[in-house]
């Protein structure tokens, strides 16, 4: 999903510097209209290409947030279940502290509010003992 994301920025992007380098302007030659009336040839801007400029960027600016929201998304790392996933970099699975089975209750300290093990007799951050 990331490399499709990539792609896609990518493509937006491209797409948008081309539509802003594109010529909106047509050339208009010099017409004698008779009983001494002209108009010199001169460069106007044509509403059909300002048009499909606009549409080009609409699109473009599309494509890019697209991209965008499929690179962020495609760079969130998943969970992964297995022992090998929760060891970081530098360290090898030995280097792991091993724990024994854990509780699933927990105390809190009325006096600090610290959490503590479900069988913890005192806090072991201000040594109050906890309520049984």
């Amino acid at each position: 999903m990331k490399i499709t994301g990539i792609v896609i920025l990518v493509c937006g992007l491209v797409l948008s510097v081309f539509a802003l380098f594109m010529d909106t302007t047509v050339s208009v030659k010099k017409r004698d209209y008779g009983y001494g009336v002209t108009s010199p040839a001169m460069e106007v801007s044509n509403i059909d290409l300002i048009a499909k400029r606009q549409g080009f960027l609409i699109f473009s600016g599309m494509l890019s947030v697209v991209g965008a929201i499929l690179v962020g998304f495609g760079s969130i790392s998943k969970p992964s279940n297995s022992k090998e996933a929760e060891v970081e970099e530098g360290e090898t699975q030995h280097d792991l502290p091993i724990s024994g089975p854990t509780s699933s209750s927990v105390s809190i300290c009325r006096n600090c509010h610290c959490m503590g093990a479900g069988d913890a007799v005192e806090c072991h951050r201000c040594g109050e003992p906890f309520p049984t």
